[in-house]
């Protein structure tokens, strides 16, 4: 931790340093306004905390003063859950985005320009995963089409941030994609299969960006290196620029977060009245000209600051009841879990709405298909938080329903948290029916009441039936093992 002592003003009195906790990849920028803000003001002191993302945002929505710290700096947005931790105990805040950094792959002069999805980018990295006994070493073999040239990969070295983005924005999200993966329970040991290197030379680690431009403009056709975007603006010599998921690096993309390698920075601050005026002037000077405009404070260091004209160049944060609630199950959970401590638990989640589908066929395999079709956001958000599908059960002859039986095969990383809520918003602005939010409403009690301790969810029952309308309810029950 740095800890700068208050300093004494003219008038004899102390000022309490200013507490900030934060991650180290947003150190390098965090540091440039502290020690922007403290050239100017040598009176206020700083203590900086450097700290996992979610470990700041614990400390920033604290309850208790003694814990809390005034400013979180996350490579993130405020998740959900975040963001409800900070309402339930009245913490009240603001929030700017200092600016994005973004990784971009470029590919030799010999090599076509293709897409790559992140599956296939992980696949190509990892050394946890082979095809036919042995890792693939040329690009086709991951995907017919792909040039038929030998894969070889230059990567950011480890101890840079941008290596951390490579790590949480790409591989552990591409890794999701691979069955084998999803299916290690322990989150430790999935999170190293995710990042870990293959070993044969055919992945080459730099820590110097210029060395890589330098080596991509002569190498053979299947190179390609990953490097910071600021970097494509300075190459020399020609390159492809590849598609990542099928979205092209463009700053609108990157700020409405569409292309995936990319992360904005986020600055949280408290507000209300026992803020000190330090406080509010540091948050100032973050949104300043000096730091947002270019040829700033920031410059050189790799930032994407706003496009002009983003007054609001990501998404607002969630606030509760955002998707609405199902029913408040939390005390019912909470009694519950209480009365049986040593328990598992299972969430059991029945849902009442299509029958067209349920009708098209008498085959168990064609009514599973179909409703399982039509509630895929709902499949998708349950295999993101950690459920796989085991079984299919059907009841009834005349009016068929159908029971999809999820278990919960594993505990969720970080960026698995991340990710599954940002699947959540995209479902929730993509798909506005009330059928959509039902469904995420669901998945936010889940991991709401999961979270909070209340009760360990292992088991999801999901009831396709023949009623009208759209119902769900999510229930804990005890279960027998």
């Amino acid at each position: 931790m740095l800890q700068t002592p208050p300093a004494q003003a003219s008038d004899g009195l102390f000022r309490a340093p200013i507490s900030i906790a934060l991650s180290s990849d947003i150190r390098p920028f965090a540091d440039r306004i502290i020690d922007y803000y403290d050239d100017r003001n040598p009176r206020t002191g700083f203590s900086v905390q450097e700290t996992s993302a979610p470990q700041a945002m614990r400390r920033f929505c604290a309850g208790q003063a003694s814990e809390a710290v005034q400013v979180a700096a996350l490579p993130r947005r405020m998740w959900r859950s975040e963001a409800r931790r900070c309402d339930s105990n009245n913490v009240a805040f603001v929030e700017h985005v200092m600016g994005a950094q973004a990784m971009v792959i470029l590919a030799s002069k010999e090599t076509p320009a293709f897409n790559l999805d992140l599956g296939t980018l992980y696949r190509a990295i990892s050394g946890s995963i082979v095809v036919t006994g042995e890792p693939a070493t040329r690009w086709r073999q991951l995907d017919s089409r792909l040039p038929d040239a030998p894969i070889r990969i230059l990567l950011p070295a480890r101890s840079g941030g941008l290596r951390n983005l490579l790590d949480e924005a790409g591989l552990q999200v591409g890794c999701q994609r691979v069955s084998a993966v999803r299916a290690i329970a322990d989150t430790t040991a999935r999170v190293a299969a995710c990042i870990r290197l293959r070993g044969d030379g055919l992945v080459v680690e730099s820590a110097d960006a210029a060395g890589m431009i330098a080596d991509l403009a002569s190498a053979a056709p299947g190179t390609i290196a990953l490097l910071p975007r600021d970097a494509m603006e300075s190459a020399a010599g020609p390159y492809s620029v590849i598609s990542i998921d099928g979205v092209q690096p463009t700053l609108r993309a990157i700020w409405d977060g569409s292309y995936p390698l990319a992360r904005h920075f986020h600055i949280y601050a408290r507000q209300g009245a026992s803020v000190s005026p330090d406080l509010y002037g540091f948050v100032l000077t973050a949104s300043s000209r000096s730091f947002t405009q270019p040829g700033g404070t920031f410059d050189g260091m790799g930032l994407i600051l706003p496009l002009a004209g983003d007054s609001a160049p990501v998404p607002a944060r969630p606030q509760n009841g955002a998707l609405g609630r199902v029913e408040n199950m939390a005390g019912e959970a909470a009694a519950k879990a209480q009365a049986a401590a040593q328990s598992a638990w299972s969430g059991v989640l029945t849902l009442a709405g299509s029958v067209a589908g349920l009708f098209r066929s008498d085959s168990l395999g064609d009514m599973t298909q179909s409703a399982l079709q039509e509630n895929k956001d709902l499949t998708r958000l349950l295999e993101l938080a950690g459920f796989d599908l085991i079984r299919i059960e059907r009841e009834g002859r005349f009016l068929p329903a159908l029971t999809a039986i999820f278990e919960r095969r594993r505990e969720l990383s970080d960026v698995e948290r991340g990710l599954l809520e940002s699947e959540s918003a995209r479902i929730a602005q993509s798909a506005g029916d009330s059928a959509s939010h039902l469904k995420l409403a669901v998945i936010d009690d889940l991991l709401d009441v999961a979270q909070e301790g209340r009760f360990q969810v292992d088991e999801i029952a999901v009831d396709f039936t023949l009623l009208p309308g759209l119902r769900y309810t999510l229930v804990p029950v005890a279960v027998q093992r």
